[in-house]
């Protein structure tokens, strides 16, 4: 049986046609031919078939195109794991008699037999019938192997016309130059073929006009100029007589394939893999060969990945395919070695060499003119190394891999990172079995992670567990926990994880290889330019110099992206290699980082607007510290851990402390509860207790904000029990404050104006006036719930006066929301409106998106109870989601009651009843009885329908 796909997709049995008339039977036998003895997986051809986005029976309908196929052509086509394979043999197929005729015309030429490499190339190219699949109903295929069968069917007839023309045929090839002219306007390298063979029989001005005519397309289709060879052509025309010179046979060259054996179970870099592949394909008329790099972090899969793209690409590069390996264990190899070789390989006696390496490098060039060979250079030190190895003519490509960032060499970079964590997964279920991987999905998960997604790691962490096959995934998983011990055991054979990283730091200098081990003392995220300087103890310029070596060295990464500044991290095995090398103890790096780490946060913490204590108050309006937080939270909060695990208790707290006003601002809960938790916990073991009462004041503060009131109590009163004891008097009374807020949110106004009270005496005695300022505003809300109407809007009036003096801008906002809440109460919507919106611009000009939100819910209710419930309403309902989304329960349960009462007084009264049930049930959990009731209240009068 014969199967064609140059043109129209035909099956031959003897003479007959078989006749497939199916359009996506057509295409699916065309795509397995496509891949000839190969499997194609089922998820690729569905794609073929259907595209983007199958129908959701594509897998079945699939498997009944393959069974009809069967029948029609018999057990050709197989089922293998996941896809499918068509089996057919080398001559049934023209596509592969193509493929090997124009493979045998290339050992041809390279012999020197120019007839024979024609001939077989008028061969090859009489097996065309028209473009490739043109019957074949798959989009996929016209957009994708169409075109790349028209490629190879298109550098065919190139080939041949310069044979022939080698040969002497000029004046045979015009007329059929003069087509393919006609058939491809836009490409030069017929223009200049044809060009020749009229320029040699002695019609220059036809020649130019060829030159012009073609100029003309490009410009109008393209607005390009003609590239290089068709000028040169042209000029060639202009000056030279039109004497024809005798053709040369080409010169004998052996062609080398020496790449080292390709990666069976190559994964995950399919996309890396093409685009390389199509980077590196010469391109017609080119004066300079393609130059690609290939940069990566030492075990990255940087020399797996040239390697199989190289044999992917032995086709198109017939005269050869060289490598080398251009760093070993004992250094970098010279470039005059490698180009020995080369020369060697290429057919030129050894003898005869020179040992100049410029000499080298031109006999080399000259060696690979006009020829197309592919050069894989491993490993590169740096651009000076590689520069002599690069060939001068365009058919030629050179891939080279580099853990130097190789800056000065042409051409295109590729920067490699490690697999996903998807792809880590799959590899290693290629090496040690699918099945046993798939029966441990989370300890999978956990070992490549800690394998830190290295190609390099993941495939000596597989190798162990296939030599163990009664071992288990998560036993390894276990093995590998202990960072002090890791690198220890990903080591197999001749592969170890330690050994590749210690090949990237041997290349570095003295002060470089120090700074990779200090900064690897301090156990953070990413490393801002300020930290790095203050741990390596250089000047920023010094610092900067040393960072962008360790980039260019692939030993740290650029990390600018997490806030736009410049800054770095480490790969985790990486960081555990240099601490490895750190030679003296941890606890000497951090007594430099962690003060210059205090000190910073420090300074922005004074500059943020917060309600949390603190000595001093921010008299500036503009929030400056907010986005170096933002930046920064990252770092600050992996510091408060590793001080309060290395016992640094002092820094733990006052990083904790702070960070808290920026935390409170937005309403980061999360990290605010875990810095405090590890630093009281220090404190407690270092038996600092002042840092322990700011610690469990903050998380009292933290309680209050997540309206989990008597917990909070509970914090407020061992905050104050220590400070008491310490004689700390202003702390003590921010704490009296802190439990008097628990008890007034509990609806004991008697205890809580006690506490208020006893906090006034304090600040009174010490003269703080802040103090004695949120004391008078915490008394003003207990009047207010009173009942004592004329007492509580003079404090409120007075206690705003008195921050705006001290220019205590979150506070004085504070005020004027607790007014505008207390004139709602007061029913006086005028003045309410007023504040709330004052008060919502200000604290979303702080960044205090909660506040923020908080006024926004009262400027809903307010505006729903004074007739505009139409512009209430989607307030309301984004308050509640976005509560809800942070676990704000209490202002979530008041959003939904005040939800509740615009639909019962504005909208189908019915429809209030759910939201009311739920703002109901809120309260309850939250624990406020008084809300509660009101709540109820309004849900009674809805069942009511009153």
């Amino acid at each position: 049986m014969e199967f064609r796909l140059l043109g129209p997709l035909e099956v031959l049995a003897g003479n007959e046609i078989v006749r497939i008339p199916a359009a996506k039977h057509r295409a699916l036998l065309a795509a397995l031919l496509l891949r000839a003895n190969q499997v194609v997986p089922s998820s690729e051809l569905i794609t073929q078939l259907w595209g983007e986005e199958p129908p959701s029976s594509a897998r079945t309908t699939l498997q009944g195109y393959v069974l009809r196929l069967r029948r029609t052509l018999g057990p050709v086509i197989v089922t293998r794991n996941s896809g499918y394979l068509i089996e057919v043999t080398e001559d049934s197929l023209d596509l592969r008699r193509f493929e090997r005729l124009v493979e045998r015309s290339r050992v041809a030429e390279s012999e020197g037999d120019l007839a024979q490499a024609a001939h077989l190339l008028h061969t090859a190219l009489a097996l065309w019938r028209g473009p490739a699949l043109a019957d074949v109903g798959s989009d996929w295929m016209h957009r994708v192997e169409a075109p790349r069968l028209a490629e190879l069917r298109g550098r065919a007839l190139h080939r041949k016309a310069e044979i022939d023309l080698r040969l002497g045929k000029h004046a045979e090839m015009i007329g059929e130059l003069t087509v393919l002219v006609a058939e491809n306007p836009l490409d030069e390298g017929f223009s200049a073929q044809l060009m020749l063979a009229l320029h040699r029989c002695g019609r220059r001005a036809e020649a130019l006009e060829v030159y012009r005519q073609t100029r003309r397309m490009l410009v109008e289709e393209l607005g390009v100029e003609p590239g290089p060879e068709l000028r040169r052509r042209e000029q060639e025309v202009l000056r030279s007589d039109p004497e024809q010179p005798r053709p040369r046979a080409a010169e004998p060259l052996r062609a080398p394939h020496v790449l080292p054996p390709d990666i069976a179970d190559f994964i995950g870099r399919a996309d890396e893999a093409e685009s390389l592949r199509a980077a590196l394909l010469p391109v017609p008329g080119g004066c300079s060969p393609q130059v690609i790099t290939v940069v990566g972090m030492a075990g990255v899969g940087k020399t797996a990945l040239a390697v199989h793209v190289a044999h992917s690409l032995r086709a198109e590069f017939p005269d050869g395919q060289l490598f080398a390996r251009l760093r070993t264990a004992s250094g970098s190899v010279s470039s005059a070695e490698v180009l020995g070789r080369f020369l060697r390989l290429l057919g030129m006696v050894g003898s005869h060499l020179p040992e100049d390496v410029e000499q080298l490098a031109e006999l080399f060039r000259d060696r690979l003119s006009g020829r197309r060979v592919l050069l894989v250079l491993d490993d590169a030190v740096d651009a000076a190394q590689v520069r002599p190895l690069l060939p001068g003519d365009g058919g030629c490509a050179v891939l080279v891999t580099g853990r130097n960032r190789l800056t000065g060499l042409t051409g295109r970079s590729v920067d490699l990172d490690v697999l996903t964590e998807a792809q880590a997964i799959e590899l290693l279920g290629e090496i040690t079995g699918v099945a046993r991987i798939s029966a441990e999905p989370d300890a999978a998960k956990v070992l490549v992670r800690r394998c830190g997604l290295l190609p390099l790691a993941l495939r000596i962490a597989a190798a162990r567990l296939r030599s163990r096959p009664q071992r288990t995934v998560a036993w390894l998983a276990d093995e590998l926990a202990d960072e002090h011990r890791r690198l220890d055991r990903l080591v197999t054979g001749d592969l170890a994880v330690r050994a590749s990283i210690g090949l990237s730091e041997q290349g570095l200098d003295g002060e470089c290889r120090r700074a990779l081990r200090l900064l690897s003392a301090v156990k953070v995220p990413h490393y801002p330019a300020w930290l790095s300087a203050a741990v390596l103890d250089r000047s920023p310029e010094q610092t900067e110099r040393i960072i962008d070596e360790l980039l260019d060295a692939q030993l740290l990464e650029d990390a600018r992206g997490t806030g736009g500044s410049a800054r770095v991290r480490f790969h985790e095995l990486v960081r555990i290699y240099a601490e490895e090398q750190l030679e003296h103890a941890p606890e000497l790096v951090l007594e430099r980082a962690f003060p210059a780490m205090v000190r910073a946060a420090e300074e922005m913490g004074a500059r943020l607007p917060s309600r949390s204590w603190k000595p001093g108050v921010a008299l500036e309006k503009p929030c400056v510290g907010l986005e170096w937080f933002t930046t920064e939270q990252p770092v600050l909060v992996g510091a408060v851990r590793q001080a309060a695990t290395v016992g640094d208790a002092d820094s733990a707290w006052r990083l904790t402390a702070a960070m808290t006003g920026y935390l409170d601002l937005r309403g980061d809960w999360d990290d605010w509860r875990r810095t405090h938790c590890w630093a009281l916990s220090a404190c407690r073991s270092a038996g600092d207790w002042y840092g322990a009462a700011r610690m469990s004041y903050g998380l009292g503060l933290l309680a209050a904000a997540r309206d989990r009131y008597p917990q909070g109590m509970r914090w407020f009163a061992r905050a104050l029990s220590s400070w008491r004891s310490l004689g700390a008097h202003s702390e003590a009374a921010y704490a009296w404050i802190g439990i008097g807020d628990m008890y007034h949110q509990l609806s004991d106004l008697r205890r809580a104006s006690r506490c208020f009270r006893r906090a006034t005496t304090v600040f009174a005695e010490i003269a703080d006036e802040r103090g004695t300022a949120w004391a008078r505003l915490s008394l003003a809300l207990v009047h207010r719930d009173r009942g004592e109407r004329e007492r509580a809007l003079e404090s409120l009036l007075r206690t705003i006066d008195d921050f705006d003096g001290l220019g205590d801008w979150y506070s004085a906002t504070e005020a004027r929301f607790f007014l505008a809440l207390t004139y709602n109460r007061w029913e006086r919507p005028e003045e309410a409106r007023s504040y709330a919106e004052t008060a919502r611009a200000a604290f979303a000009e702080m960044g205090a998106r909660l506040k923020e939100l908080r006024c926004q819910r009262l400027l809903g209710h307010v505006l729903a109870s004074s007739g505009d419930p139409d512009a209430a309403q989607p307030l309301l309902e984004e308050c509640v989601r976005e509560f809800r989304e942070q676990g704000d329960t209490f202002s979530e349960a008041i959003s939904l009651w005040s939800l509740g009462e615009l639909i019962r007084r504005h909208r189908i009264p019915a429809d209030a009843v759910e939201v009311l049930t739920k703002a109901c049930a809120l309260f309850t959990k939250v624990g406020v009885p008084t809300w509660r009731m009101r709540a109820a209240a309004s849900l009674q009068s809805t069942l009511r329908g009153t």
